[in-house]
């Protein structure tokens, strides 16, 4: 059973927290609030210090917690993020990713369009969207 008190913080900055749940092999990426001043180089390095813990830990599971990210992701950032996370994560096989759904329609579009669909077939085997955290643990550390 997933216990989230044994936990490892990877990385915690202004812009987002990573954990690591070694029972489980689940991380746990948390955006905070404070990704409404970012701007596109700061998201291109959030997203290379993702990238480089997912290769680092190889997870089973992810858990991406967009309800506090305020920053729209415009197409030629798509762009670029599609082609750096399909190189960083070709050699993983993540078993489900659950992504916990904040309210603003627009960053969600943006989030839900950048996983491309060779990603989502070879890379994460299952991907789900959530509303509530309680749901996407539930259905991340359940029975595959």
């Amino acid at each position: 059973m997933f216990n989230p008190l044994q936990h490892e913080v990877l990385l915690k900055n202004q812009w987002h927290e990573i954990i690591y749940f070694k029972a489980v092999n689940l991380i746990r990426h948390n955006y905070t609030t404070y990704t409404k001043h970012m701007d596109a180089g700061n998201y291109r390095q959030v997203m290379r210090e993702h990238a480089q813990l997912l290769k680092e830990k190889n997870p089973a599971f992810i858990l991406e917690d967009t309800r506090n990210f305020h920053f729209v992701i415009n197409p030629e950032l798509r762009t670029w993020l599609q082609d750096y996370m399909k190189e960083q994560m070709k050699e993983m096989e993540v078993l489900r990713t659950a992504i916990i759904s904040g309210d603003d329609f627009l960053v969600q579009l943006s989030i839900e369009q950048l996983i491309p669909d060779d990603i989502e077939r070879n890379v994460m085997k299952e991907l789900r969207y959530f509303e509530e955290e309680e749901e996407a643990l539930l259905w991340l550390t359940g029975p595959l």
